[in-house]
């Protein structure tokens, strides 16, 4: 992150630094990627297009604050509950389906072997009515 540590500790940094630093030589292509890491809250600041400059408010930093680590653990512990929930539900499900696809299987077995009965009594009743017409 180049950008974010050229512009930390500064007020104001020159798009022909950021140029240098990032070897980005379109202005546009610059200020493209400004306003990404604006939206991403990596920084926040003000792009001056006429001066060719950043105004820097804030700049996210890559190290956490002591104070902040209680509440950082927080938060994932509570994503790791929901993706715990998550999974939960999920083996519920292919349990679910597994029973399914086993119940529905012993189904078309018994009635395909109902059928193959039911075929084979057919042909010999067809069978036996042929012969006593015979006779």
């Amino acid at each position: 992150m180049c950008i974010r540590d050229r512009c930390r500790g500064q007020q104001l940094v020159n798009f022909e630094d950021l140029r240098e630093e990032t070897g980005i030589d379109n202005q546009k292509q610059l200020e493209d990627l400004l306003v990404e890491m604006i939206y991403a809250e990596i920084l926040k600041g003000k792009i001056n297009q006429k001066e060719e400059y950043f105004k820097v408010y804030t700049c996210a930093s890559r190290d956490y604050r002591q104070e902040e680590l209680p509440s950082i653990k927080l938060q994932l512990q509570k994503i790791l509950r929901k993706v715990e929930i998550v999974q939960n539900t999920l083996a519920q499900k292919v349990d679910e389906m597994n029973t399914n696809k086993s119940e529905t299987l012993d189904f078309i077995r018994a009635r395909d072997k109902e059928r193959i009965i039911a075929e084979e009594q057919g042909t010999k009743l067809v069978g036996k009515q042929g012969s006593q017409g015979q006779s």
